[in-house]
């Protein structure tokens, strides 16, 4: 595709349409990081119709518009389980470090069957990082991070397919009794987070959660305060 270019050409999205870039799980404790590249050509987008927002839509019906998604487009899905995400977290260091990773890997995957360069995406750690982890494996595409990204309905089917692969492991993600694992990093997160220390140990979080989160001390200290010694 040759050369580094700083915005997108219009002809080149009316022929090789773009792809949208998307995260799920960024900011809730419990449950995996998932990012999803979606490449759409121009009729693929016209058969889909207006794609929605995927967090104002229920799930089942985020769920139906992933399977329609899946059908009509190359995608490309990394999906990062929580005890994987808490080793990642470590080595890497940051959570913009995180977000480089996971969007240039999927990227990376959607690149091998495509050859758009046009990429519009928000929560992509850095983003000149990520266009260089690209350029090294041979993948020249620009990226485009402004307020043009939320009218692409490549960057609305990736928000789908991310949100849908983010449910369809929350629901097999358990406590070790059964317990439900609510969404987000609210009270009611960090009051289940201490009922999991106090009945299973802290290290049951390592396997359900994203530990890095300051959830994790709020928990532990609320199961102090509730004088049950955590194990392990």
């Amino acid at each position: 595709m040759g050369g580094t270019r700083t915005t997108v050409r219009a002809s080149e999205e009316v022929t090789l349409g773009s792809i949208g870039v998307d995260e799920c799980g960024k900011s809730d404790y419990f449950g995996p990081l998932v990012v999803a590249a979606c490449h759409l050509l121009p009729d693929e987008i016209e058969r889909l119709g207006e794609l929605p927002e995927s967090g104002k839509i229920p799930v089942e019906a985020c769920l139906e518009l992933d399977a329609k998604i899946r059908k009509s487009s190359r995608h490309a899905i990394v999906s990062i389980p929580p005890e994987k995400y808490n080793q990642l977290a470590k080595k890497l260091g940051s959570v913009s470090k995180m977000m480089t990773w996971a969007n240039s890997h999927a990227l990376s995957a959607l690149c091998e069957k495509t050859d758009c360069p046009n990429v519009f995406g928000i929560e992509l750690g850095n983003k000149e990082a990520v266009r260089l982890l690209l350029a090294g494996q041979g993948f020249e595409v620009t990226i485009e991070d402004g307020e043009r990204v939320r009218s692409q309905a490549s960057y609305a089917a990736a928000g789908i397919l991310a949100r849908a692969e983010f449910v369809r492991h929350s629901r097999k993600l358990q406590g070790p009794h059964g317990e439900t694992l609510p969404r987000g990093a609210n009270d009611n997160v960090v009051t289940v987070a201490s009922s999991l220390v106090q009945t299973h140990g802290k290290d049951v979080l390592h396997g359900l959660a994203k530990t890095h989160f300051r959830t994790t001390g709020k928990a532990l200290r609320m199961a102090v305060q509730a004088q049950v010694k955590p194990k392990g």
